[in-house]
């Protein structure tokens, strides 16, 4: 087991993602893809660091990312959750039941995410 909770997140992400891709699941490929993307983007370094870091390591190869903890992805993944979920009640106000719908089940996926982190089963293989 890993104890790099990114690294959890990124493998238990990426691995439903590939099984929603080969059911041609969109609904979850879209929300899944959206919380690896928040999650990436809030790990990100700014750009004035990765230059500054790139002057000192000679290739972008050797330009570490920053580590994000299990508290900013549980913040980044139900802000993305929350997001949706509003989106859901203006499109109901709007009487599009579908769309309402299509991002209440989204947030639930999102959300689901972070429940999976709470499971230890990830085995790392070396």
């Amino acid at each position: 087991m890993t104890s790099d909770v990114y690294g959890v997140f990124r493998l238990k992400v990426s691995r439903k993602l590939t099984a929603a891709l080969k059911g041609r699941d969109i609904l979850t490929v879209h929300a899944l893809r959206a919380a690896l993307h928040a999650v990436d983007n809030a790990s990100a370094l700014p750009a004035a660091e990765v230059a500054e870091r790139l002057v000192h390591a000679g290739s972008a190869s050797e330009v570490t990312g920053s580590t994000i903890d299990r508290a900013a992805i549980d913040r980044v993944l139900s802000a993305e959750a929350q997001t949706r979920r509003t989106a859901a009640r203006e499109y109901e106000k709007l009487g599009r039941a579908d769309k309402a719908q299509q991002f209440e089940s989204e947030a639930e996926v999102i959300q689901a995410c972070l429940k999976d982190l709470d499971t230890e089963d990830i085995v790392v293989e070396r």
